[in-house]
């Protein structure tokens, strides 16, 4: 872990006694009206048509090839999805941790409804050969890689060409333009139907390369079948200041408003006007895909592109995420305890202690 790193961990766990005293004093918003489900399809249709015309400001990565483990065929319909982006050289980073993320998934008691997709940088030049060990690790549940073109820059960005190394924060440090390209990826790319990387499935999990299930876990995709409502599991709150949420509170409030949201209803920006904006930590997360592709997801989304804060200032995927879930009024659970107790970042405490931290 980088000097820069850990003080971002230290910041957020600093955070957390501020947060519960003003979590305390600050009354309940009104939340938005609910999402209304009865024309989706529709819904989705305009949604890929505002995502269509963001064009090349959202420097969208392009799907290249997709590459599948011929030994897992015939596994039965899928209807669900495990994303993972694998950093490069992914057989020997950090130890081969990429291999403990895949196999953990053995721990996941879903009947391998769930299909794997590991999305690949071109410029990493991984071979088949490497790629064919991931596979074997994720047997029997199918899996493929897909070749994707990452490294790119919205219209008419130029602080790559002022600073090649990456981006400094005020009081965060530096940030390379891969962590950028990284947090655009989970946020604009994947979700958006004009590129279609989750064409096909109704639900997605997210698992960072460095996360692992120690432990067996029940189905958490039967949660959204269970509920037609519900829209997202949550990881559990944390929350961002300083450089690198400057200017998202204002910016979500300004959006808020042109779309006949009120502002107050928004927990995640109604810290006053601290610049704190709270987010759920991501690197686990569930949802249905649908409720992520609407028009006003897809407005809030098309805006942030534009807005280019995800470059100029690191705003995280995590706090968007939330964003997008307050603002189209989406329902959502937290993840249970007893589930996130068995997952584990890198070689974090289990979750359910720093969910005591957090709280």
């Amino acid at each position: 872990m980088t000097a820069a790193s850990l003080l971002v961990c230290l910041g957020l766990i600093g955070f957390a006694n501020a947060l519960i005293a003003r979590e305390a004093k600050v009354a309940t918003p009104t939340a938005p009206e609910p999402l209304n489900l009865n024309n989706l399809n529709q819904s989705v249709d305009m949604a890929a048509e505002i995502a269509s015309f963001m064009g090349s400001d959202a420097a969208k990565t392009q799907m290249l090839e997709t590459f599948c483990d011929s030994a897992s065929q015939g596994q039965p319909g899928h209807d669900a999805v495990i994303v993972v982006l694998t950093p490069p050289s992914p057989t020997t980073w950090r130890g081969g941790m990429v291999f403990k993320t895949f196999e953990s998934m053995k721990n996941i008691h879903d009947n391998n409804r769930a299909e794997v997709r590991l999305f690949h940088d071109e410029a990493d030049h991984i071979p088949k050969e490497e790629l064919e060990k991931l596979f074997a690790a994720a047997r029997p549940r199918r899996i493929c890689a897909t070749k994707i073109r990452f490294a790119q820059f919205p219209a008419g960005f130029e602080l790559h060409l002022q600073h090649p190394e990456g981006l400094e924060v005020p009081g965060f440090g530096g940030w390379n333009w891969n962590y950028m390209h990284m947090i655009r990826f989970n946020f604009v790319d994947l979700m958006d139907p004009s590129i279609g990387m989750l064409a096909g499935f109704k639900y997605w999990m997210r698992m960072d390369a460095d996360t692992q299930w120690v432990a067996s876990i029940p189905d958490e995709f039967q949660n959204f079948e269970q509920d037609g409502q519900l829209g997202y599991l949550s990881n559990i709150q944390m929350q961002d200041g300083g450089g690198v949420a400057a200017g998202l509170q204002e910016f979500t409030k300004d959006f808020a408003k042109s779309h006949g949201i009120n502002p107050a209803s928004l927990p995640s920006v109604s810290a006053g006007d601290t610049g704190v904006v709270l987010g759920y930590y991501n690197n686990l997360e569930l949802g249905r895909i649908s409720m992520f592709q609407t028009p006003i997801a897809m407005s809030f989304t098309k805006d942030v592109v534009g807005n280019q804060g995800i470059y100029k200032h690191r705003w995280g995927d995590a706090l968007l995420r939330r964003i997008v879930v307050e603002v189209t009024g989406m329902k959502t659970s937290r993840i249970k305890d007893s589930t996130l107790k068995n997952f584990r970042h890198m070689n974090s405490a289990p979750l359910d202690m720093q969910a005591i931290m957090m709280r």
